[in-house]
């Protein structure tokens, strides 16, 4: 089974992402420049840092991304339904990648209602230092609205 594989690049202006599905046995920090076969070799500055990150939770979808003005990368990954391929499980899985390569792994325990996962109706807005507001679509007495909580970066829900 491929695991997937998230490799991406800080710059000084610029973030850039890139998904594949290789195999990586281990997260390494390269120095040297590194091209794919399909695109040509680039200048990679000294301020550019390259990271490997191998995702330890088997089956995970890349779903967003988002960088912060520190330079954090936000990533959100969800796992599919088995049985409806245009729905999520109800879990939210999001990975806090700073500029020193240190991982935050946010795995919430909180099951979402049907609405928010099938069709897929959530996001998450980064909110300040440690804080993170994820919202869902919930139908409520029979009226559809949007409701949402705060967690932080211990997965924990502020109430």
């Amino acid at each position: 089974m491929l695991k997937m594989l998230i490799i991406f690049i800080y710059s000084t202006s610029i973030c850039c992402f890139f998904a594949t599905s290789q195999n990586v046995l281990s997260r390494d920090i390269l120095s040297q420049n590194v091209s794919s076969p399909n695109t040509l070799p680039q200048y990679t500055s000294p301020q550019d840092i390259w990271y490997i990150y191998k995702e330890p939770i088997e089956g995970l979808k890349l779903r967003d991304t988002l960088t912060l003005k520190d330079g954090t990368l936000m990533i959100w990954m969800t796992l599919d339904d088995v049985e409806d391929p245009s729905c999520i499980l109800p879990h939210f899985y999001l990975r806090l990648i700073k500029r020193t390569g240190r991982i935050t792994y946010i795995n919430l325990n909180y099951t979402f209602p049907l609405e928010a996962v099938c069709p897929i109706d959530m996001t998450f807005i980064p909110l300040s230092y440690n804080y993170i507001m994820v919202i869902y679509v919930k139908l409520n007495n029979g009226v559809t609205g949007k409701y949402g909580f705060l967690i932080n970066y211990d997965s924990e829900i502020i109430r």
